[in-house]
C-alpha cells in the first residue's frame, strides 16, 4: 500500500542522511518528493559542505 511505501521511504531517506553525515562529518538535509501514483520519488540532498581536509582534487 502507499502509506506503507512512504514508510519505507522515510526509512530510507534517514539510513542515507546519516551515512552521508558520518561521511562527510556535516549535517545535511535531505527532502523527498513522492508523486501521486507513489511509483516514483525524488531524493534532493541539500547543503553537502565537506570540510577541506575531506576534498580531494583529481587533477
Amino acid at each position: 500500500t502507499n502509506r506503507s511505501v512512504k514508510r519505507d521511504v522515510d526509512v530510507l531517506i534517514c539510513v542515507i542522511k546519516s551515512k552521508l553525515e558520518k561521511k562527510f562529518h556535516h549535517q545535511i538535509l535531505v527532502q523527498h518528493h513522492t508523486f501521486e501514483n507513489g511509483n516514483r520519488i525524488i531524493i534532493e540532498i541539500i547543503d553537502v559542505q565537506c570540510p577541506p581536509n575531506l576534498i580531494m582534487l583529481k587533477s
